[in-house]
């Protein structure tokens, strides 16, 4: 005969197992919707929250304490709570969360208890915000890419005639070395080959092409481009250089001289004829995984921090006449060589930092992949 009590304490001990199992299933399903949606709520047959998911405490910043028995238009606005009494399969909308109208994906089911009476509403949410980032980018990507095609037909027809002109414009000056016109005919010229590089720069950025690799001497190839560059900025700024003899890299030579070319002008035209300019090549050898670093500085002022974030932008130019592709078509082709460039500013000066592996072994599916989320 069972002592008294006992089946009062089996029956006691069944339902706090059959609470566990329970309390133990709602985490796992919990667990599972919050890997597979932003959040989930369930509101009773008035409207008023019963169950509000850790992810919503995140989106909408109320926590389930506070959200437990409001009505649901006071977290999360009229058209999430019209939706909800709707009760229609899906629905789009903006919902209102600390004073901020997030477009979310709503995924609606009525519950009905054992007897089939209605007892509310369950609701999964989907933040759509990291979907419409996306859709933008595809967007912008696809426009940058029909804007890239018009400007490369343009450009080349424009940079033959302008061939054509700079070839006349250079035996009228041969015949007029001797006369005060052959001053005014140089800057006409001047303003000619600025005019070629800028299409120049254009038909870079819009016509990408994998880098053809081989061995490049930095030392050379850097010391050309300041000469060129003492040519194209006779007026200042000062130079300076520190290019150690000795470091070569895989590359594409012309490429690369675009690269540097871009870097060495931007800091020249920062600085203006009383600044100074000055290019650093060093060796990483032993740290940083091994390869090379190339310092562009110039003095002039400094970047801001929006500055900074904005520079590496296509078309975003603080300079007059400016087409904003020197930057980013730079930052491009180190980024196909399987470097990085990084912009610093303090003290009154502006670097830029060069990081390139002596050997980038950069496939052509990785240089092509790169060079389309650039673009």
């Amino acid at each position: 005969m069972p002592l008294p009590g006992i089946e009062d304490l089996s029956r006691q001990s069944a339902c706090i197992r059959g609470a566990a199992a329970a309390e133990e299933t709602t985490a796992l399903l919990e667990g599972l919707l919050e890997r597979v949606t932003d959040g989930v709520l369930a509101v009773d047959r008035r409207g008023c929250v019963l169950y509000w998911s850790a992810g919503l405490e995140r989106l909408a910043g109320i926590t389930a304490t506070e959200a437990r028995g409001r009505p649901l238009a006071e977290l999360a606005g009229e058209a999430a709570a019209r939706a909800l009494a709707d009760c229609p399969a899906e629905a789009s909308l903006l919902w209102a969360a600390a004073g901020e109208a997030i477009p979310v994906r709503l995924v609606i089911a009525k519950v009905k208890g054992p007897a089939g009476s209605p007892l509310g509403r369950a609701c999964a949410v989907t933040d759509l915000r990291r979907a419409w980032l996306q859709r933008a980018r595809g967007e912008r990507t696809h426009a940058l890419a029909t804007l890239g095609e018009t400007v490369a037909s343009v450009t080349h027809q424009l940079r033959n005639p302008l061939g054509a002109t700079l070839g006349y414009l250079g035996l009228a000056i041969e015949e007029a070395r001797a006369s005060s016109a052959a001053p005014l005919l140089e800057k006409v010229r001047e303003g000619l080959l600025e005019i070629d590089r800028r299409i120049g720069e254009l038909l870079a950025y819009v016509r990408a092409r994998p880098p053809q690799f081989g061995p490049v001497c930095l030392r050379t190839l850097l010391e050309e481009i300041l000469e060129a560059s003492r040519a194209r900025f006779p007026e200042g700024p000062q130079w300076r250089t520190r290019i150690p003899d000795g470091l070569s890299v895989t590359a594409d030579r012309e490429q690369l001289r675009q690269a540097f070319e871009n870097l060495v002008a931007n800091g020249a035209e920062v600085a203006g004829a009383g600044g100074v300019v000055e290019v650093i090549l060093q060796s990483c050898d032993g740290r940083e995984g091994g390869g090379v670093r190339v310092l562009v500085r110039n003095t002039g002022g400094e970047l801001s921090p929006a500055d900074r974030e904005k520079i590496f932008e296509p078309f975003v130019s603080s300079k007059r006449g400016g087409t904003g592709l020197g930057l980013p078509l730079a930052r491009r082709i180190i980024a196909a060589h399987g470097g990085r460039i990084a912009a610093l500013s303090a003290g009154g000066w502006t670097t830029f930092v060069v990081s390139l592996p002596r050997d980038p072994s950069v496939t052509q599916e990785e240089w092509s992949a790169d060079a389309a989320e650039t673009n």
